[in-house]
C-alpha cells in the first residue's frame, strides 16, 4: 500500500501482529479485509476485539470475511477439486460469530453480503461505544 501511495502526511503505516497487538495510537476507522477468517473461533473473537482495541469512542469498524453461502460452498468447491485452492486456514464465518463481538464494545450500524464475489463476503460496520 505504501508504495501504491507514496510518501503522505495524512496516513500512518503500522506492521504489527494483530494477536499481540501493541500499538497505542487511537484511531477514527479501521477496515480489515482477509483477516479475522484465518484464525480458530477463540482466536477469531480476540482478533475482533484487537480491532475494536485501538479505536477511539465513536470510531468506527469496518470487517469484511467470507461468509458460508450456497455460492460461497460452491465456489470454493469448483476451486478446491480443480487442485486451486491457496487458503487452508480460511475459515469462512457466521455473521453471528463476528457481530456478538463487535457488540459487545459497539454499536452494529450495518451488515451486509457481498454476492457478486463468488466468494460471498460478510461485511459488519460498528461503531464503538
Amino acid at each position: 500500500m505504501q508504495e501504491r501511495l507514496g510518501p503522505r502526511q495524512d496516513v500512518v503505516y503500522h506492521c504489527e501482529d494483530v494477536l499481540d497487538l501493541r500499538l497505542e495510537a487511537k484511531v477514527d476507522l479501521v477496515f480489515s479485509v482477509g483477516l479475522v477468517e484465518h484464525f480458530d473461533e477463540s482466536d477469531t473473537r480476540r482478533v475482533v476485539e484487537a480491532h475494536l482495541g485501538v479505536l477511539r469512542p465513536g470510531g468506527i469498524c469496518v470487517l469484511a470475511f467470507p461468509t458460508p453461502t450456497w455460492l460461497y460452498r460452491a465456489t470454493r468447491g469448483v476451486v478446491e477439486l480443480a487442485g486451486q485452492w491457496e487458503f487452508p486456514d480460511e475459515r469462512p464465518l457466521q455473521r453471528d460469530e463476528v457481530a456478538t463481538t463487535l457488540e459487545r464494545e459497539s454499536e452494529l450500524l450495518d451488515g451486509s453480503i457481498v454476492w457478486p464475489i463468488l466468494l460471498t463476503q460478510q461485511f459488519l460496520v460498528a461503531r464503538k461505544r
